[in-house]
């Protein structure tokens, strides 16, 4: 009686195997101990494989980590720029005066050389920017 119920529980198990894995023929002759691997071989390959997933899944997840590390360093920028356009929008809208005030703040120097090539150095940079507090930057 038991070796019946253990011969129809491998008859089960062998079908779901074969219904999971197409080709499982030799997982199936290793376990019943006629096929050309033993069930050693087959364990030693699925311990490999073990191991190579659980590395690729490691992978998957620091990609995952740098992905979401890229997403917010994105918004961010985003943000930046929308606060820099709202900038440009008050310089635009300015009076000659406030105009000629805001970019004598922002420029240090203008070196003009020969053919009106220009070299500009600005006092405020954009690194400089990014390390400001949110509640300064949205003054």
């Amino acid at each position: 009686m038991r070796q019946h119920r253990f011969r129809v529980l491998f008859q089960e198990v062998s079908g779901f195997i074969t219904l999971i894995f197409p080709g499982s023929g030799y997982i199936l002759k290793a376990l019943e101990g006629e096929g050309p691997f033993t069930a050693e071989d087959l364990k030693s390959r699925m311990d490999y494989l073990k191991k190579k997933c659980a590395e690729i899944s490691d992978q998957i997840t620091e990609q995952k980590s740098l992905l979401t590390q890229a997403e917010h360093k994105s918004e961010k920028a985003a943000a930046q720029l929308e606060r820099l356009r709202g900038y440009a929008e008050v310089f635009e809208n300015a009076a000659p005066a406030e105009r000629r005030m805001i970019a004598s703040t922002l420029i240090e120097r203008v070196t003009v050389y020969p053919g009106y090539e220009l070299d500009i150095q600005f006092r405020v940079g954009i690194d400089s920017l990014a390390q400001l507090p949110e509640e300064d930057r949205d003054m």
